[in-house]
Order: C-alpha cells, then sequence, then structure tokens
C-alpha cells in the first residue's frame, strides 16, 4: 500500500511540477513578444507620427514610412527624426543603414523638400543622393545615379528639411536612363511610382542651418 501510495503521489507531483514548468515558460515567452510587440509598435508609430507632424507626409510623400532609417554623420551625429544639424556636419555622406532582406533590393533617396524657402514650399524637391539597386543594406552594391549634394540652405533661410528614405524594389532596376537626371525639380513620390518601388519602408530626416560664420 505504501509504495502504490508513494508511486501515486510521486507521479501526480510529477505532473504537477511538469505542467507548472510548461506554463510558466509559455507564460514567459508571451510576456516577452508582447513587450516586444509593444515596443515595436511605440517606435514605429512614432517614425509614422513625426513624418506627418512634419508635413512631410502628405506634401511630399503620400504615406510615411514605419521604420527608422539609422543616420549618422561623423562619427556619432545621429538624425534623431528632426533634429538639427549645421551644414559643416554633412559635408560628407552619412552612415546609412536598416535592417534590409539580404536577398531584396532596395533604393536610397535623399531630397531636401523646403525649395527655395520652408515658407515658400514647392510640390518639387532638391534631389541630393540617390543610390539603387541596394544588396540589402551594403550601400557599396548599388548604383550611384546621383552622387550625395551636401545641404545648403540660403544663408538668410531658417532651417530647412532634409529626408532620407529607403525603398523596397520588386527587381533589379535599369538606371542608366537617368544619367542625366535632374536635381532640381524632383518629385520623389513620382519616382518612385515610376520605377514601381514600395514604401518608403525606412526613413529619417533632419533639419539642416546655416553657419554664419563661413560667409
Amino acid at each position: 500500500y505504501k509504495a502504490t501510495y508513494t508511486y501515486y503521489l510521486n507521479t501526480t507531483l510529477g505532473i504537477y511540477v511538469y505542467f507548472c514548468t510548461y506554463v510558466f515558460i509559455n507564460v514567459y515567452y508571451l510576456f516577452i513578444l508582447v513587450h516586444v510587440f509593444i515596443a515595436n509598435a511605440k517606435s514605429d508609430s512614432n517614425v509614422s507620427r513625426t513624418f506627418k507632424k512634419l508635413q512631410l507626409v502628405p506634401n511630399v510623400i503620400p504615406t510615411a514610412p514605419q521604420n527608422k532609417l539609422t543616420v549618422i554623420y561623423g562619427e556619432d551625429s545621429e538624425v534623431e527624426l528632426g533634429n538639427s544639424f549645421e551644414i559643416t556636419d554633412t559635408l560628407s555622406p552619412p552612415k546609412v543603414t536598416w535592417d534590409g532582406d539580404e536577398d531584396s533590393l532596395y533604393t536610397l533617396i535623399m531630397t531636401g523638400p523646403d525649395v527655395p524657402f520652408p515658407q515658400q514650399p514647392r510640390p518639387s524637391q532638391i534631389l541630393h543622393w540617390l543610390i539603387g539597386n541596394i544588396e540589402g543594406n551594403d550601400l557599396d552594391s548599388g548604383d550611384v545615379i546621383a552622387p550625395y549634394l551636401q545641404p545648403l540652405p540660403p544663408p538668410t533661410s531658417d532651417p530647412l528639411r532634409y529626408t532620407l528614405l529607403v525603398y523596397k524594389q520588386n527587381d533589379v532596376e535599369n538606371f542608366t536612363e537617368l544619367s542625366t537626371l535632374k536635381r532640381k525639380g524632383f518629385k520623389i513620390a513620382d519616382f518612385a511610382e515610376k520605377h514601381n518601388l514600395d514604401g518608403p519602408v525606412f526613413g529619417n530626416f533632419f533639419l539642416a542651418s546655416t553657419v554664419k560664420a563661413i560667409f
């Protein structure tokens, strides 16, 4: 009888411990997934909300990116959805990275929509940088259609907005026809539609102002 009781007790206890462990592990993973989802949702909504707040949507692009594009000038001057830079900080191209699928192709476009002044915006933009057929997030693998052009706000202007957007391509694009592409009067939304680009999937922007001392 004691042996039977002990066996029953051990078996029941084992099942109980197994059940509790199983429940704990599943609840723990669910907790982690919920927090990751909430964090991503907050981050994504912040990017979209900021693009709309600064009227980049719908004045420049019809839909906002949901993911933040990592853009760093110099060693550690990171673009943070509308922070300010002096033009001396933006002389050279920034480091640009995103969480891209290595088997996909992307197009990076940088424009200045505040032409000629933010107080008098026009429907078109100045094209500052354009690289297509980027494999994953390796900029060096892409085709440079328009080399980097540093921001140059007029001396008397308020800070100007500069956007960097990444679109996902559906196929390899033949960009050779764009060798004579004009920088002035560029319309990023029209370009994306013409080349069947999806997105923008990643985006960021900053403000740039002139340093009076260099004029």
